[in-house]
């Protein structure tokens, strides 16, 4: 199996090729990877960016969305576009909440960006948790080992320290907007 490098600093393009598969920067995902299809027939979106195109009632979201960031003056931090506010608003259906988490998930990370890593190694070389090779819609393998989680010794700072450096790297590394934007998780 291959296993995707460890967490570094901003990595070169020539660095992300190698962690990104070639084949992957030409594939179109199908629409599975696209939704999720639940039996009812209800979809939950899983990915958001261009080139992938929104239907009718997703464009009417962001739409209504939009309407209620000018009716209420507020506005999107910088950085975030509508279609990020959308992933915010497929899960909570509602504007409101939506907006709410969208100011929360961009306060939270600004604290801790960039994640301060001294105290992490053990975490990282412990083997808790890594990303290893690709599924067939060639998104990042993450592997869980609970047995190892539980023996480890962490504060809740810590932890989170972690998960964003984690998190980050490979929303930062390996994956394609509008391609692959999630990733597999594998409980040992």
């Amino acid at each position: 199996m291959e296993s995707i490098p460890a967490p570094t600093p901003a990595m070169s393009e020539e660095s992300k090729a190698m962690v990104v598969p070639q084949e992957a920067w030409n594939y179109e995902p199908p629409k599975d990877a696209v939704f999720f299809m639940f039996p009812n027939g209800d979809k939950h979106r899983r990915i958001f960016s261009p080139p992938q195109v929104l239907d009718e009632e997703e464009e009417k979201k962001i739409n209504e969305f939009e309407d209620y960031l000018k009716d209420n003056n507020l506005s999107l931090p910088e950085g975030f576009t509508l279609r990020d506010a959308f992933k915010h608003l497929v899960v909570t259906d509602d504007n409101k909440k939506a907006y709410e988490g969208v100011i929360f998930q961009h306060e939270t990370l600004n604290k801790l960006r960039p994640v301060n890593q001294d105290g992490l190694e053990s975490l990282l070389q412990s083997g808790m948790f890594y990303f290893c090779n690709r599924d067939k819609n060639y998104r990042p393998i993450c592997i869980l080992n609970l047995k190892k989680f539980v023996d480890q010794t962490f504060t809740d700072e810590e932890l989170t320290r972690f998960t964003v450096l984690m998190f980050d790297y490979v929303c930062n590394n390996c994956m394609i907007p509008g391609k692959i934007e999630n990733f597999v998780v594998m409980v040992d």
